[in-house]
């Protein structure tokens, strides 16, 4: 004859089986929760790290349109005509032709440069409205939190061979490459990749030819 169990003992066996599911449900719903926030917490770096590589190839994506397309503008404010081309370790003016997103055709003067709240900034105006007037300049923001801007120039100029430069002003040529180093301040992990730009103008836009197609009419 099979022993004869108590119901308050089937009442206990229940009551313990409760308290274990109950645990392990508790302990799955931990786990679940911090994967989820663990997934959460990646999606988000990952996005962030996309964002931030976005911006960064923007940036740069705007740089080589207009620096590689440098209008070669002459100058005659010198003993021997140069190109209009002002460039500094951290600042570079010069003449492209004006961008779609600027709405008009014709050229523009360009200047790039970050200002002391950390932006990376491109300056322009139409070359049509002259060189005065600070509130026409049209102002583009490339990149914000920027520690410093490094430029280098890449070329011959009238006194030495082709070398890298930390400045070109009134050289009789056009520099070959220009580098720009973008600086990010301590504990920022963006990377800005050396972008180097070739400009594609080689040719005196405003040359007007001799007869015997020597050199520029108007030119000592």
């Amino acid at each position: 004859m099979p022993p004869r169990v108590e119901p308050h003992a089937q009442r206990g066996a229940s009551l313990v089986e409760a308290i274990v599911a109950l645990a392990l449900l508790a302990l799955f719903s931990l786990l679940l929760l911090q994967g989820l926030t663990s997934a959460r917490n990646l999606w988000q770096g990952a996005a962030a790290r996309a964002s931030t590589a976005e911006a960064i190839e923007g940036a740069q994506s705007v740089l080589r349109e207009r620096i590689g397309h440098m209008y070669l503008k002459a100058r005659y404010d010198a003993p021997t005509p140069y190109p209009d081309v002002d460039g500094g370790p951290g600042r570079l003016v010069f003449t492209a032709p004006l961008s779609q997103a600027e709405g008009s055709t014709g050229l523009a003067r360009y200047q790039l440069a970050v200002e002391a709240g950390g932006d990376l900034v491109l300056l322009s105006r139409s070359d049509l409205l002259g060189r005065d007037g600070d509130q026409l300049w049209r102002r583009d923001i490339l990149l914000r939190g920027v520690a410093g801007l490094d430029i280098a120039y890449y070329g011959e100029t009238e006194e030495e061979a082709a070398a890298w430069h930390d400045s070109w002003h009134k050289e009789p040529f056009m520099p070959a490459l220009i580098r720009l180093r973008v600086r990010f301040p301590a504990g920022d992990s963006r990377w800005w990749p050396d972008l180097l730009v070739r400009p594609l103008v080689g040719v005196d836009g405003d040359c007007v030819l001799y007869d015997e197609g020597a050199r520029c009419a108007g030119r000592g």
